[in-house]
């Protein structure tokens, strides 16, 4: 019995603030769209970070940020389960613009922009033209790398939004040459993961920058002398390809680093 009281206050609670956080962001908004309408533009089409600048933004709320930011990022979801994009992108936009020093609220918007709105519009059903769907398809992408870039404006001594860029740029718009530059800034920061020393190289290949591909290879194989002390970096991956590399670039055999392979 006790727990199943328990059980009902922490529901009734869950609600409770899920309220708090809907009339916190109905109050924020109702204010932000009279200051907006009555400073800047006399038909209000609301595109906040279009139309206020951050700092102003920022101040204007200062005190609930993040409460208010909470109560778009949770009507966010309810829009993503509902397919209503317009107003989810505009609401994700908002809370980047409210916390932006949030890495997950950057990379959660960018995803949702660049990925899963993108193939939402590419097979919308309701949109018989396939030009029109590809179109679709790429405003969406562009809207998540500026998005993105916009984000890195706000947190550049992070590595997380320098992959979020480099996987957008090699996997939507098929900029391998560009993404292999932002796997290269990541990996400056001391906590980068090993994956991301490995996607340099993987996507110098992609580019078909070999030389490039195989001499940065060489530097991960040469940078971490004990290898059993780092599995985490799959050195048969990296030594799979270097062996390639390797054969395409017809090095010669005494300058190998597997010669006998």
């Amino acid at each position: 019995m006790k727990e199943i009281s328990h059980k009902i206050f922490y529901k009734k609670s869950y609600w409770l603030v899920a309220i708090l956080l809907w009339i916190s962001w109905g109050v924020g908004k109702l204010f932000l769209e009279k200051k907006v309408a009555h400073e800047l533009t006399p038909s209000l089409n609301l595109r906040v970070s279009e139309q206020m600048g951050q700092d102003a933004v920022l101040a204007l709320f200062s005190g609930f940020r993040s409460v208010l930011a909470d109560g778009l990022w949770l009507r966010a979801n309810y829009q993503f389960e509902q397919q209503q994009w317009l107003p989810m992108r505009e609401d994700m936009e908002l809370v980047c613009l409210l916390q932006p020093r949030s890495v997950f609220f950057w990379e959660m918007a960018v995803w949702h922009l660049a990925w899963n709105m993108s193939h939402a519009a590419r097979y919308d059903l309701k949109e018989p033209s396939l030009a029109k769907r590809l179109k679709a398809e790429q405003s969406y992408i562009l809207a998540g790398r500026k998005l993105l870039d916009r984000g890195l404006e706000n947190i550049p001594d992070r590595y997380e939004l320098w992959v979020a860029r480099g996987f957008l740029r090699a996997e939507k718009q098929k900029d391998y040459e560009g993404a292999a530059e932002d796997f290269l800034k990541a990996t400056t920061f001391p906590d980068a993961p090993a994956y991301v020393f490995r996607q340099v190289a993987y996507h110098l290949e992609r580019a078909k920058k070999w030389q490039e591909a195989y001499a940065f290879w060489l530097k991960i194989w040469r940078s971490f002398p004990d290898k059993n002390a780092t599995p985490e970096m799959r050195w048969d991956r990296v030594q799979a390809h270097i062996e390639r590399l390797e054969e395409k670039l017809n090095i010669p055999q005494q300058q190998k680093l597997f010669p006998g392979n």
